[in-house]
């Protein structure tokens, strides 16, 4: 038994390897934190190493393998690096972006993205009135004569500088994916189009013809999440018609999707306690983990048991995605956008072919098989609940630091954004247990010991019991 792990980076001038090394190395030394703590081992012993990546056609990549146990399986670690494909942006790319923030009203703003129409509305009128300043003082240095007129023109020059720096490496990314403009189309493209390589590769059987994996996690942090849903969204319609010769899956296991999920929104809208509701999403992504052993025992090649978001923007979909909240919603009744539960085609998720005289899911419904977890801290501006605009059967975690004073700074500073694992100062600190309780939430959502999805080869006869 194998299973694999891709995770996909967010905004910025990443390095290759940089995120999943800091990735993996959190959730293993959390695993061997928690041993510690249950005296099961006695200190952390490196049980992963580095191998060439085989599935990504770069040489810039290795994945790392992480040796398996009799509660864990073999775990491969990938990442999709696709930051090379966004060089050559320009300011230029960013204002189609920057505008769309720019000209709404407050009121049409997200609440989680104020913070940034404001700043971006006080960021605009400064670099406005500092061109109209030096273009009004021509002959003569604008900010004073002599040694302290020429430092602040330095300062100022240098400001400008690192903001429009900072514009393109970061907010540059985002807006070049998120803008379907023509100048972005081939990156959008090129991107979707090797993270399906990617995954597709993982999910075909190696040279000899043996099956690869058992399964397969996508994690997503920041940009990394939109790519990461884009991407399952079009593989999704690669395999949701193929079974082996002669089997099908018995349209129960998508109907008990179907009902657990009716319940649970139905107690969301009517307010009921907390419990009632866990319950009843816990009952939804059993439901889930069911239909997606069903669709594998009927031969159906799909993998993917989990997407795990971090901090994801798809928390302002209708602001990032569509026009505006009345498109984006026609766009999910279209089923161009894919919810979780999947909305429903005549008061199902699947159809009945005449052809192959077999039920199959349709193909917006990949979040019936596959559980969706999504991870946020309160302070990050960037990401958010998703729930709302992207389906109430998503799991949303709400992350926060352990401790008073970090609490606090967990709900008010952007910083959190980058916040989802650990530093390499936090890393050397795991034997004090001084550890975000977010990184448990993340070693959970992954859930690398396979809790939540049982043994493979348990497949369904508990549920026929």
């Amino acid at each position: 038994m194998r299973q694999a792990v891709v995770i996909i980076h967010g905004i910025g001038e990443q390095k290759p390897m940089s995120t999943l090394r800091g990735f993996v190395d959190t959730l293993v030394k959390y695993e061997a934190s928690e041993r510690i703590k249950k005296g099961e081992i006695t200190e952390y012993k490196k049980n992963y190493w580095s191998k060439p990546d085989q599935v990504s056609d770069s040489y810039e990549l290795r994945r790392l393998v992480l040796a398996g146990e009799k509660r864990r399986p073999t775990t491969d670690f990938y990442e999709y690096y696709w930051a090379f494909n966004m060089q050559g942006t320009n300011i230029g790319h960013i204002i189609p972006w920057f505008k769309t923030l720019l000209l709404k009203w407050p009121w049409q703003v997200p609440k989680r993205l104020l913070l940034v129409w404001f700043f971006s509305w006080i960021l605009t009128l400064g670099i406005v009135g500092g061109v109209l300043i030096f273009f009004s003082n021509a002959d003569e240095n604008p900010f004073g004569e002599g040694l302290r007129g020429k430092a602040y023109s330095l300062l100022g020059t240098t400001i400008l500088i690192w903001l429009q720096r900072t514009l393109i490496s970061y907010i540059g990314d985002a807006a070049r994916y998120l803008t379907p403009n023509p100048s972005n189309i081939k990156e959008r493209q090129t991107i979707r189009h090797e993270g399906i390589a990617i995954l597709k590769k993982l999910h075909e059987p190696d040279e000899n013809g043996k099956k690869q994996y058992d399964r397969i996690v996508v994690v997503g942090h920041s940009l990394g999440s939109v790519i990461a849903y884009d991407i399952i969204t079009y593989l999704w319609t690669y395999y949701n018609q193929t079974y082996a010769p002669d089997k099908g899956v018995d349209a129960k296991y998508f109907d008990a999707v179907k009902q657990t999920a009716d319940q649970l929104e139905a107690a969301i809208e009517a307010n009921r306690d907390e419990k009632t509701i866990e319950d009843l999403r816990e009952a939804f992504r059993k439901s889930q983990v069911v239909c997606w052993k069903a669709l594998r025992e009927a031969g159906n090649p799909w993998l993917i048991t989990d997407l795990v978001t971090l901090g994801s923007p798809l928390a302002h979909g209708a602001f990032l995605l569509s026009e505006n909240e009345q498109d984006f919603k026609e766009r999910k009744q279209e089923r161009e956008l894919l919810t979780c539960p999947p909305l429903q085609e005549q008061d199902k998720y699947y159809y009945w072919s005449l052809k192959s005289k077999r039920y199959f899911l349709h193909h917006a419904a990949a979040f019936a098989p596959t559980l969706w977890t999504n991870i946020y801290y309160p302070g990050d501006f960037i990401g958010g609940p998703l729930g709302k605009s992207m389906g109430l059967g998503i799991k949303d975690v709400q992350a926060n630091y352990e401790g008073k004073f970090q609490s606090i700074l967990s709900k008010f500073s952007p910083v959190t954004h980058i916040s989802y694992w650990l530093t390499r100062a936090e890393l050397e600190d795991m034997s004090s247990h001084k550890i975000r309780t977010t990184i448990s939430q993340l070693f959970e959502a992954v859930d690398l010991n396979m809790d939540r999805i049982g043994p493979l080869e348990q497949e369904l006869s508990e549920e026929e019991e």
